[in-house]
């Protein structure tokens, strides 16, 4: 079963990361669940192609932390537990997400998998949908005027970081909430993330564990400010956010830079809030009767996490 979401989309909100370990999720989903539900898409499996040059540079300007930063990948979705991803003809997404002064923008365009890379290779995209097309009857065959706008500033971005290439994947597993007041705020919930610069091929290796004990990776997207009880939840749960994203930490790891810390690493100071509490805390792996028990736990608050956690059971046992 394959996952489809939006041809194109255009983002423009907050986000800001936050790292659990099975004691955090339990507790947040403990003070918060009845105030969630799940997403259009609540359950998948995401693996995401990041493009870079040959010295990195992108996420090494990245990490300097700059007013404005940027990245590239190609990015496919599958159903969580699956973990089937990588047919040419199935549905992908071009992104290029930008950051400018803590407001991430996010710009995507829906093609097939095939069709997306010979796009990053170089090839036009009205050429690249035509020769190959997508096969979901959810995008348009004909690109609109949004695509080829979205389309020509991901062409703008790879020439100004030429030479570019494929550098590293990162899949995870993901479960997607949102707020059931009208917040408007999204919550991802991201499992056995893990890391790999070979092979660069969707859905061909597992690749290297990204967090060291495995612990969950929230990210709460927002166009605005927080709701009030979201914010006394994090402060009551000492749940903090980290600076640092699942690129740079997979690049810190790949070469060694440092370890790739539960907490926010050294030089990376989160926004004013603190850095995790439980950094040195073990926690068992996402598919260990720990984990299991703490989505069985954490659901019985709502019936919407009581589906989480069977969904979750299938996927990462």
């Amino acid at each position: 079963m394959q996952t489809t979401h939006h041809a194109h989309a255009n983002f423009k909100r907050k986000e800001k990361k936050y790292v659990l370990d099975k004691g955090d999720y339990l507790a947040l989903m403990g003070l918060i669940g009845d105030k969630l539900e799940e997403d259009e898409y609540a359950y998948s499996h995401i693996e995401s192609l990041y493009y870079d040059t040959p010295d990195w540079r992108m996420i090494n300007r990245s990490m300097e932390k700059p007013l404005y930063k940027e990245k590239l990948r190609v990015r496919v979705y599958g159903t969580m537990g699956e973990k089937q991803t990588g047919k040419l003809d199935q549905v992908a997404f071009v992104e290029l997400k930008k950051k400018f002064k803590g407001i991430v923008y996010k710009r995507r365009i829906g093609m097939s998998l095939k069709g997306a890379l010979a796009f990053m290779d170089g090839i036009n995209y009205e050429d690249a949908m035509a020769a190959y097309p997508p096969t979901s009857n959810n995008l348009e065959l004909e690109p609109t005027w949004r695509d080829k706008q979205i389309a020509s500033e991901i062409r703008a971005c790879i020439e100004r970081w030429q030479p570019l290439g494929p550098a590293m994947i990162i899949a995870v597993d993901r479960m997607s909430l949102r707020t059931n007041d009208g917040s408007g705020v999204r919550m991802t919930f991201d499992f056995d993330s893990r890391w790999r610069t070979s092979p660069l091929g969707f859905g061909e290796a597992e690749g290297e564990q990204l967090m060291p004990n495995n612990e969950i990776i929230l990210e709460i997207k927002a166009q605005g400010a927080y709701p009030l009880w979201l914010v006394h939840a994090l402060d009551r749960a000492k749940i903090y956010p980290v600076s640092n994203t699942k690129y740079g930490r997979a690049y810190r790891a790949a070469f060694s830079l440092q370890p790739a810390l539960t907490s926010t690493p050294q030089g990376l100071e989160p926004n004013g809030c603190g850095t995790h509490a439980a950094a040195t805390t073990t926690t068992a792996p996402s598919n260990s009767p720990a984990v299991t028990a703490a989505t069985t736990t954490a659901s019985s608050a709502t019936a919407t996490t009581t589906a989480a956690s069977e969904s979750l059971d299938k996927a990462i046992a």
